[in-house]
């Protein structure tokens, strides 16, 4: 029966108009709601658990990141299975970075690449899994130079450009390229940061990538 699955989209798709044009946020989260509360009574965990994971990314847009910790902490309750696991790991990753709760974040940073590498044990590496780690690998670089650890950062950085090649992902070199830079830079070698600021800029100009050439230029400028 295909039904439920229209009814879940269409339940979604209202949900965001209401977040994202009037910011009606009670009424989307009615509607996201009810799509948790479909998905269960159908006893369909994946999409209760999509519904969750809607709900707490979306608290998370509004910088209500505690709300999204226990619609994760719900999720994870329904055991999803490992890949929506990872997911909903990394994910409650950034929320405890949002808050300044590092020492939690990096906890489940590290439980994401934990599930990742026992998921490679058993089958051939997914390319989208290469792409999870990289973004936790960057999440990490991000908040070891939030805590001033330019070592730890550049370490975390290397692996992202580690992933983006073993993935093929241009967008990645950019963006540990750029966090490298950073890492020099906050270490006073300027030479070394200019020097990957310039590396990451080339890529930039590789996919015409706007936005990060402006950003880099910035830290160049500074």
């Amino acid at each position: 029966i295909k039904w439920p699955k229209g009814i879940l989209n269409s339940n979604r798709v209202i949900g965001d108009i209401y977040f994202k044009c009037p910011k009606n946020y009670a009424k989307a989260f009615d509607f996201y709601q009810l799509n948790v509360e479909l998905s269960k009574k159908n006893g369909d965990i994946v999409n209760q658990a999509k519904g969750l994971e809607t709900i707490a990314k979306q608290y998370g847009v509004i910088n209500q990141h505690q709300k999204s910790l226990e619609k994760y902490a719900e999720e994870i309750l329904l055991n999803p299975g490992i890949g929506i696991k990872t997911t909903i790991y990394g994910n409650m990753g950034v929320s405890y970075n949002a808050i300044g709760d590092y020492s939690h974040a990096l906890t489940y940073y590290d439980s994401a690449l934990q599930l990742l590498d026992s998921k490679a044990k058993f089958k051939n590496i997914d390319p989208q899994d290469t792409i999870e780690r990289a973004v936790i690998y960057l999440n990490k670089g991000d908040l070891y130079m939030a805590l001033s650890k330019p070592d730890n950062a550049f370490d975390e950085y290397q692996k992202v450009l580690s992933s983006a090649a073993s993935a093929k992902e241009k967008q990645f070199q950019i963006w540990g390229l750029t966090g490298i830079g950073k890492a020099y830079k906050m270490k006073k070698n300027y030479e070394k940061a200019i020097e990957n600021y310039q590396s990451a800029k080339k890529v930039c100009d590789e996919i015409i990538d706007f936005e990060d050439e402006v950003k880099i230029d910035g830290e160049l400028a500074n």
